[in-house]
């Protein structure tokens, strides 16, 4: 690993990040507002359509590159969980959202391992907000709408600017 670390370090001139890959299923859980935040049911990353073997992570290619393996074998799901398995991921998804002070809206990715222990991956403090996004799906399913949604990100950030935050 430290070979790889040299090289990335070498090649972008900047410092490098290596971070441990946890196994288990993929949550991606939308957060609405400031002072009251609220969280989104969770959406699940797929993976079932991924070659026996493939690392389970949605890089670039599964992203991006549509005749790619990746992109074909990973679709996001709006699943039926136990609502104790929901409502706790939607508390850790509130917890990382505010301790790092996300502000009108943000998406955090979790993983859930088989043992039940919850990973914060990444909290995404500007995610996508296109209607197939995730974020606004789970908006959907919690009863907003997709314009309904767009408005009241704006209204929250008109908020914090007539308020000075």
């Amino acid at each position: 690993m430290m070979k790889r670390v040299v090289a990335i370090r070498e090649k972008f001139r900047d410092s490098a990040l290596a971070e441990e890959y946890i196994e288990g299923r993929e949550f991606y859980v939308g957060v609405l507002g400031n002072r009251d935040p609220v969280a989104f049911p969770p959406a699940e990353m797929d993976f079932s359509g991924l070659p026996e073997g493939a690392p389970r992570v949605l890089d670039a290619r599964a992203k991006w590159a549509r005749n790619s393996v990746e992109y074909k074998g990973t679709k996001s799901i709006m699943p039926d969980l136990p609502d104790e398995l929901r409502a706790k991921l939607q508390k850790v998804a509130l917890e990382a959202y505010r301790a790092l002070r996300v502000r009108d809206y943000g998406r955090v990715d979790l993983r859930l391992t088989e043992s039940g222990e919850i990973y914060v991956i990444e909290v995404n403090a500007n995610c996508y907000l296109e209607k197939s996004s995730e974020f606004a799906v789970a908006a959907e399913r919690a009863g907003i709408g997709y314009d309904k949604l767009i408005g009241r990100i704006v209204d929250l950030a008109a908020e914090r600017a007539r308020i000075g935050d």
